[in-house]
């Protein structure tokens, strides 16, 4: 089962490039895309850099965010594994914070301290018991991989 995703032509900061990876699907989003990811926004006084934006996916009309934390999932009687399935299933991608500490996930061989990481899962396989996932290596690329 494996929800619609492209690498996008744009790639800055996870959450951007996983929203991008997710609306670049349906070409009627592109009107929307060009508006709100041309103009880059600089602060002067913490040299940060970011698109322009008022809200976490910037007010998209195409996507429906709902935040949920891992203590309703356990209190449905559900493992992380089934709810995510779910999920999936019902058609909502799933992006999480991962621990990226190489003791917990060891693809990531040179992290070995306590480090928060997006990631965003829009599939799995039923026969392998993976899922299928999409990471964010560095602001040039995203990968599809599979955990």
């Amino acid at each position: 089962m494996q929800l619609p995703i492209v690498s996008p032509t744009i790639k800055h900061c996870p959450t951007e490039t996983y929203l991008l990876s997710i609306l670049q699907c349906h070409p009627q989003t592109n009107p929307w895309i060009f508006n709100n990811f041309f103009n880059i926004m600089i602060n002067r006084e913490t040299v940060f850099d970011d698109f322009f934006r008022t809200s976490m996916f910037f007010d998209c009309p195409f996507i429906s965010e709902s935040r949920i934390q891992y203590t309703f999932v356990k209190k449905l009687g559900k493992d992380f594994s089934t709810f995510i399935e779910e999920s999936v299933r019902n058609g909502f991608y799933v992006s999480l914070e991962i621990n990226r500490n190489k003791s917990f996930l060891p693809y990531y061989t040179t992290i070995t301290v306590d480090r928060r990481h997006y990631v965003l899962i829009y599939g799995f396989d039923e026969h392998t018991e993976e899922f299928l996932y999409s990471d964010f290596y560095s602001p040039s690329c995203i990968f599809a991989q599979t955990y």
